[in-house]
């Protein structure tokens, strides 16, 4: 990896050693490339060499800076190494997705509070986590609560925590995920779920950065940014009343709206090689790329599941491959009937394979139903069965 600055050469290291001296895995980072803000008023930029794959990179201070632990800092708390570094890393080059990255710019690094909008499966966590993973509260919690899959009567308590006795069940203190989160980041996924009352209750937290736990009269200070997101739509919300127009004004100082993955189409051949990455190695997969057609396929496709349905698409393919690449028989078969019906129509039956090899056996020992069984490793009776359907 070469360390540059101004165009000049500062420093020169194998990946191994950097690996090994800091216990940090930057392939990913060097495949995906791009440039990061690791300090206020700093910025890295990471170029990947195209001549060695996954090997080599440019690391480049596009400003000046010469604080090596905190650049190393900075690297190592982008991610766990257990899960590399690009699992919270936005794919995409589509305009969209680089309008994403500049609002996530803007807002990373301030306590504002932010709404991501969009269909379910296009990616709003990710986005949370790459707010938080860019901020200056990286290295505290990211605590992440789906709303809607909570009962509204405890969710109150998992927000704000209980005292013992404040209800039945409440055998012991509990803290609440405001409490978890704290000096960190707090994601309410679905935000909209969330029941009126508990809502007034969270735009007093917001605002006064106080909670009061289930059965106390205590006040308790916190300080953890919220993050929220829905897939539902904003106005139809409001106008029905399921969201509070106050709490919905305090909730969106800034809104990002994630597109839907058939708006972005030009990004489908960019995160089928991320996700062929990132999972081959654990499912033990030599695939490497696609075949043309599969590309095809999966370009023209409408992706109603949107990114979440084109990840498990790829590793359901993974699993069913056994060649280098992926080809278009190993996609699901509703995608291939959607773009063309003569895909399926090519494909032989089982039984029509079966009748196939029952004749080419029969053939090759003269019609000796005897030798016949005993090659194909079924009984005479067996045979005899299945010949009476033979076509």
């Amino acid at each position: 990896i070469d360390i540059s600055e101004g165009g000049m050469l500062l420093s020169r290291f194998k990946l191994d050693e950097l690996v090994k001296g800091n216990r940090l895995n930057l392939k990913p980072l060097i495949q995906i490339g791009g440039s990061y803000p690791f300090a206020q008023g700093e910025v890295i930029q990471i170029v990947p060499h195209k001549d060695e794959e996954y090997s080599n990179a440019r690391i480049v201070f596009l400003n000046k800076s010469n604080n090596w632990s905190r650049f190393i800092h900075y690297l190592v708390k982008i991610e766990d190494l257990k899960f590399g570094l690009s699992s919270y890393e936005l794919i995409g080059s589509s305009i969209q997705m680089t309008n994403i990255r500049q609002q996530i710019n803007i807002c990373a690094d301030s306590d504002i509070t932010v709404l991501i909008c969009g269909e379910s499966g296009t990616g709003k966590e990710l986005v949370a986590h790459t707010l938080h993973n860019r901020s200056s509260r990286a290295e505290k919690p990211f605590v992440s609560v789906n709303c809607a899959s909570i009962s509204r009567d405890l969710l109150e308590s998992e927000l704000f925590g209980h005292v013992k006795g404040a209800f039945t069940g409440a055998h012991r203190d509990h803290e609440g995920l405001f409490v978890a989160a704290n000096e960190g980041t707090l994601f309410l996924d679905e935000v909209i779920e969330i029941p009126p009352n508990v809502q007034a209750k969270l735009l007093r937290a917001l605002e006064q950065r106080e909670i009061r736990p289930v059965g106390s009269s205590q006040k308790q200070k916190v300080n953890a940014r919220i993050i929220s997101a829905t897939n539902r739509d904003i106005a139809t919300a409001l106008s029905s009343g399921a969201i509070r127009r106050d709490f919905y004004y305090r909730l969106c100082t800034m809104q990002i709206s994630i597109p839907p993955l058939r708006d972005r189409k030009e990004d489908v051949p960019s995160l089928v090689a991320h996700f062929l990455n990132y999972y081959r190695q654990s499912l033990k997969k030599t695939v490497r790329s696609v075949t043309p057609e599969a590309m095809d396929i999966l370009y023209q496709y409408n992706w109603p599941g949107n990114v979440r349905e084109l990840e498990s698409v790829i590793r359901r393919a993974l699993v069913l491959e056994d060649a280098n690449y992926i080809r278009a028989f190993n996609l699901p078969r509703n995608l291939l009937t959607m773009h063309s019906p003569s895909i399926i129509e090519d494909f032989p039956t089982l039984k029509g394979l079966e009748d196939k090899l029952i004749k080419e056996v029969l053939e090759s020992v003269n019609g000796n139903r005897v030798k016949a069984a005993k090659i194909l490793g079924i009984s005479r009776q067996g045979l005899y069965r299945k010949m009476k359907h033979l076509k």
